[in-house]
């Protein structure tokens, strides 16, 4: 029995039952309202109190499946002790069967789309994150840089669908046209794009959306490779590294910072005076260049 046939059963069973149940009442009692004789009356009497019985087992039948296919196919899922932090400490739940196996239809050239999302939905914390619905605490709709919480909710309904829900292709439509919006260069004409430029925007925008940080100051003044120079001699480098990605967490404060970002040094010597210049930039991703002699990534 399918789960919309299950309810369906349930919903004329709920009417079925009480009906069959008055009208064998009516029968029983010889009321005046049925125009037959007394006899035939008992007779239709117990008729409807059988089929009674027999919507009432259908009723439960079906309410077993339905309730069944809702609670029976999950089990619970905590995150471990190290992401507990970020992702509070509420557990989720997947499902059973389909939990994480879930495939996502193919648009039209949207590999590049699935294969960037099927990446974020198997990384543990995110998926603790968002199934736990610990996203919605945060949602920043008011950040001008973000989508107003539109791409953040739209990626939570497609995480539900990939490990809560019980099949086997899930059709991202909606996350797609979502994307097209706000980003219509990774969806024109349906062609195929580039998997890294989409997950860069993707993770951006899921942080601009989640960004904590309701004002960001204006930017400093004072020249920063004159003022950390003069730190980093005074306090030493790792000073400065700290002071540098304080300043941004004070434009950037989101779940996903915590996760994901990190800080590179770059530094810069002049061939001629010999002078080196620092700077200290956030970090989402590294390009590392790939050819045909690597053995490893190491």
């Amino acid at each position: 029995m399918s789960n919309s046939c299950a309810t369906f059963c349930v919903v004329m069973s709920g009417v079925a039952v009480p009906l069959m149940l008055f009208l064998g009442y009516l029968c029983s009692n010889s009321s005046p309202v049925i125009k037959i004789s007394d006899e035939s009356k008992q007779d239709a009497g117990k008729g409807c109190y059988l089929a009674a019985a027999l919507y009432f087992i259908t009723f439960t039948l079906a309410l077993y499946k339905t309730v069944g296919d809702a609670t029976g196919d999950h089990r619970v899922w905590n995150a471990r002790e190290r992401w507990k932090k970020i992702t509070g400490v509420q557990a989720a739940t997947i499902s059973e069967s389909q939990g994480g196996c879930v495939g996502l239809r193919n648009l039209g050239n949207t590999c590049f789309m699935n294969c960037g999302l099927q990446c974020l939905a198997h990384i543990e914390p995110i998926c603790i994150y968002f199934l736990t619905d610990k996203y919605l605490e945060e949602i920043n709709e008011s950040n001008s840089l973000g989508t107003g919480g539109r791409l953040v909710r739209c990626f939570a309904t497609l995480l539900r669908h990939l490990w809560q829900e019980s099949e086997r292709a899930y059709d991202p439509s909606n996350f797609h046209s979502t994307l097209a919006e706000f980003a219509p260069h990774l969806t024109e004409g349906y062609a195929q794009q580039d998997a890294q430029e989409f997950l860069a925007y993707l993770v951006d925008g899921l942080h601009e959306d989640l960004n904590l940080v309701q004002r960001r100051p204006p930017p400093d003044e004072e020249d920063a490779d004159e003022h950390n120079l003069r730190l980093e001699l005074e306090n030493g480098e790792e000073y400065v590294a700290a002071l540098e990605w304080m300043r941004h967490l004070l434009r950037n404060k989101s779940f996903l910072v915590d996760l994901l970002q990190g800080q590179l040094r770059s530094c810069l010597t002049c061939s001629v005076c010999g002078f080196t210049s620092k700077t200290f930039d956030p970090v989402l991703y590294l390009s590392l260049p790939v050819h045909d002699q690597m053995q490893t990534l190491g």
